[in-house]
């Protein structure tokens, strides 16, 4: 089992001037974070019944779900993204290469004897730099699970779009800061990447992007472990990323209400505007 606990004196929240003591957790891989969590305490608060409108599963069902994923959620993930990436394409750019025979004879390199004088139109795939997309899926108790499937569509959505053009890394994030008994404050900062290259779980993405029990069950599993007998007070508050962070790329602040995505016109709207910048011709986004 891969994980590092960091503890520092120099994070910054968001919105904060100061800074805050931080703790935070970084795992390898997904099953690294269930074997992390998987034999934890059945007393622990994460594990028991909790009166809440999220419709939360049983902690054996939210530990398969952490290691083989959720496929009913994928497939309710992928049914929206037809509507959000429609009309979507790769962007394609035209380049002229010379060669021994082609579209159209260069005359200057004609006079000089060279053999390749003809100029040949090719359509290549544009391919830009590295896209970073940061999902931070800690949510406040307000916000509907239409709201976190919805914006998990959005960010997959992004993912499989940009992916046609450039390369994409994805991370996923569970960030709260809480008061302590040792100090003002305590930062749990829980992140999972993996890239669109090397391959990875549909089925496990859609269950951290899009189900709320990676955070009430996970996340909060993991806070117990780190800080057992209360020196931690309760789950603490969804806490963004620093501003430096948040300029990395594209990055899906923590849910504090359902605006941007209580329904899915609100979602397409979102999807548009975040993926423009990624997109040459904006009018295919419609």
């Amino acid at each position: 089992m891969e994980h590092k606990l960091i503890k520092s004196k120099e994070y910054c929240f968001a919105g904060s001037r100061f800074h805050t003591p931080a703790d935070m957790v970084t795992f390898e891989s997904a099953e690294d974070i269930y074997e992390y969590i998987k034999d934890s305490p059945t007393d622990m608060v994460s594990h028991q019944e909790v009166e809440s409108g999220f419709n939360l599963h049983e902690w054996p069902d939210v530990l398969d779900m952490l290691h083989t994923g959720y496929s009913e959620g994928a497939a309710e993930l992928d049914a929206t993204l037809e509507t959000l990436t429609k009309g979507i394409g790769e962007q394609d750019r035209d380049v002229w290469n010379m060669d021994v025979s082609g579209d159209f004879i260069d005359i200057g390199e004609y006079m000089t004897g060279s053999p390749e004088c003809f100029m040949k139109q090719e359509t290549i795939k544009e391919f830009g730099e590295l896209v970073k997309i940061r999902v931070n899926v800690t949510f406040l108790a307000g916000v509907t699970t239409t709201t976190i499937l919805n914006r998990g569509a959005v960010a997959m959505a992004l993912v499989d779009a940009i992916s046609k053009t450039n390369p994409v890394e994805l991370e996923i994030i569970l960030c709260s800061k809480s008061a302590s008994t040792h100090s003002p404050s305590h930062l749990i900062d829980v992140r999972y990447k993996t890239t669109m290259e090397g391959g990875y779980s549909r089925d496990l993405v859609a269950f951290m992007l899009t189900h709320p029990d990676y955070m009430r069950r996970c996340g909060f599993a993991v806070r117990e472990l780190i800080y057992p007998n209360g020196v931690a007070m309760g789950y603490g508050s969804s806490t963004d990323l620093s501003k430096q962070e948040q300029a990395e790329g594209i990055y899906f602040p923590c849910l504090h209400d359902n605006r941007d995505y209580k329904t899915m016109g609100k979602a397409i709207e979102k999807f548009k505007e975040l993926l423009a910048p990624y997109v040459s011709d904006t009018a295919a986004l419609g």
